[in-house]
């Protein structure tokens, strides 16, 4: 069962080559089983890089999401919970970006190995069950 990091959902959908084929292959098996998931920090992520002319979905937003839970993508919705070791995070080393530390606290907290491409995320030393999608490590 796999948490998706906001570019590897995105990187699912665009076919990026950046992703190893074994990685895609785990993420397609788990998306078939319903175990698949995405916390709502990156649909967050997604709002805010769209505002910023950072990123282009080529869909509005909402339909876009609407798609991917129609396709089995299963969203957990950030809680207190999530939100105060988001914040705890930070006194751990965890990378400073938000959306960053939102999206493992939704991993660690629902016990999901997240799946990413992110440095700082796959060379922080806290515990945090993680696939780096580029390599299949």
């Amino acid at each position: 069962m796999f948490l998706m990091d906001t570019h590897v959902l995105i990187w699912m959908y665009q076919g990026n080559q950046r992703m190893h084929p074994n990685a895609r292959d785990e993420m397609q098996r788990s998306l078939e089983r319903q175990s698949l998931f995405v916390s709502s920090a990156s649909y967050g992520e997604l709002a805010l890089l769209i505002s910023n002319g950072a990123l282009d979905l080529g869909a509005d937003l909402y339909a876009w999401r609407a798609r991917r839970l129609e396709n089995g993508i299963r969203e957990i919705p950030l809680d207190s919970e999530m939100f105060i070791m988001s914040e705890q995070l930070i006194g751990q080393g965890a990378p400073p970006d938000p959306y960053d530390r939102r999206i493992m606290a939704t991993a660690m907290v629902n016990r999901l190995q997240l799946a990413t491409a992110d440095t700082r995320i796959l060379t922080w030393d806290g515990p945090l069950d993680r696939l780096d999608v580029t390599t299949r490590k």
